[in-house]
């Protein structure tokens, strides 16, 4: 049954509000497996052997996920984004964006040096960012990309990407109040595949994120 976002250890799933598994899906509709029922909304990906495929090149190409309260992370202001996704191509743009809730916070891809960024801005509209520079992620390969973010102006980000912890930090801002975004995948300058998206209501620990990788990676 749904939780309420206490932090409650015993499973990496027991506080996911989201779950887009490319496995699940009709037509048009890309289907929430969490107890939340979230399902999105396709535009113009295509399903390709057990993964969503979005072709960039500036056509509107994304996943529009409609509000819902399960998606509010205001009052807690934690929040975990893990994503299975191959980049194909990144020339684009300069920051392609991945994962969004609308203009609260975000996840992308920064293009020159194939690393990807967390985003949010603060309660003044102030843009934050959390990543560790330089990854270098190599394209058309399978990667796990998760940030497990506290944004209470006192609380800690943890990036794991690949099953690996690239940075664990304190964070000083907080995040602004949008009760009412949706939720987006990809967007017009991606062009690759998804194979899942989760999100957790809940800033998850590195040990979590690292059961989180074992239990869910598939190369597709």
């Amino acid at each position: 049954m749904p939780l309420d976002g206490e932090d409650d250890n015993s499973s990496p799933f027991n506080s996911c509000v989201l779950w887009l598994d490319s496995r699940y899906f009709t037509e048009s509709y890309w289907w929430d497996i969490s107890p939340y029922r979230n399902n999105g909304i396709v535009n113009d990906g295509v399903w390709r052997g057990d993964a969503f495929y979005f072709g960039g090149g500036g056509n509107n190409y994304y996943v529009e996920i409609p509000y819902s309260d399960s998606l509010n992370i205001y009052n807690s202001k934690k929040v975990t984004v893990a994503l299975l996704i191959s980049m194909i191509d990144d020339s684009n743009d300069s920051f392609i964006t991945l994962f969004q809730r609308n203009y609260q916070y975000k996840v992308v891809w920064r293009s020159s040096d194939n690393t990807p960024y967390f985003q949010w801005k603060d309660s003044s509209g102030n843009t934050h960012e959390f990543y560790e520079s330089g990854l270098n992620l190599s394209l058309k390969d399978w990667h796990f990309i998760a940030f497990s973010m506290c944004l209470n102006g006192n609380g800690k980000g943890i990036e794991c990407v690949d099953g690996k912890i690239m940075k664990e930090d304190d964070i000083g801002y907080n995040v602004k109040n949008d009760t009412s975004e949706k939720v987006y995948l990809a967007e017009k300058s991606f062009k690759g595949y998804y194979a899942y998206a989760m999100l957790f209501n809940r800033n998850l620990s590195k040990e979590e994120l690292k059961i989180l990788y074992k239990l869910t990676y598939r190369k597709i």
